[in-house]
């Protein structure tokens, strides 16, 4: 493919803008349980449940940046040219493919 060549790319936008939505709300949520401790926590007791949901939205938090690094990747995107359009196929392994 000539780097001058005319080309449409199509991303996958949509995903990534979800997971970033759903990163935002992790954080959200967890900054709103520092704010506020429940009736019937002393404050040992609170900081141990604190800290496992921290741990817990580290993990989503984590899982949600690796996923965008598999799936969102620039080799997901459609590429039409005058050509051909190109694409990868596959879920977990990826192969180029092109259709002429």
């Amino acid at each position: 493919m000539h780097p001058e060549e005319p080309k449409i790319i199509l991303e996958r936008k949509a995903g990534r803008e979800l997971l970033g939505c759903g990163m935002a709300f992790i954080v959200m949520v967890y900054g709103i349980l520092f704010l506020f401790q429940p009736p019937g926590f002393n404050d040992l007791e609170w900081a141990e449940v604190k800290s496992a949901i921290g741990a817990v939205c580290g993990f989503g938090i984590a899982c949600f940046l690796l996923s965008m690094l598999h799936d969102f990747s620039s080799k997901r995107n459609i590429i039409l040219t005058v050509h051909g359009i190109k694409f990868s196929a596959g879920r977990f392994m990826y192969r180029q493919m092109e259709i002429p």
